[in-house]
């Protein structure tokens, strides 16, 4: 779990980083933003390793609250509003 942590996690700082694989209407900035509140098991998955050698039933239990975190603590994807495309304008 810690390498599956620190894979996603390195993968999604690239892409909010750069910013060049995101539709035009995402707004990159509030995409960074977004950034911390992902990174939650990077500081948990790793300390759950320690606590695997103080209680393993409890170790099981704090990845399930983790996965239900990222399963319900979705987060909208940040769009800006564009300007609206006048038909027959010359672009």
């Amino acid at each position: 779990m810690v390498a599956h942590t620190v894979a996603y996690q390195a993968l999604g700082w690239h892409l909010t980083g750069t910013g060049h694989l995101f539709d035009g209407r995402v707004d990159v900035a509030a995409a960074r933003a977004t950034r911390r509140r992902f990174a939650v098991g990077s500081v948990v998955y790793p300390t759950t390793v320690g606590l695997a050698f103080l209680s393993a039933p409890l170790t099981p239990a704090v990845h399930g609250l983790l996965a239900v975190y990222y399963a319900f603590h979705q987060v909208p994807v940040p769009t800006r509003e564009q300007a609206p495309v006048v038909a027959g304008a010359d672009g």
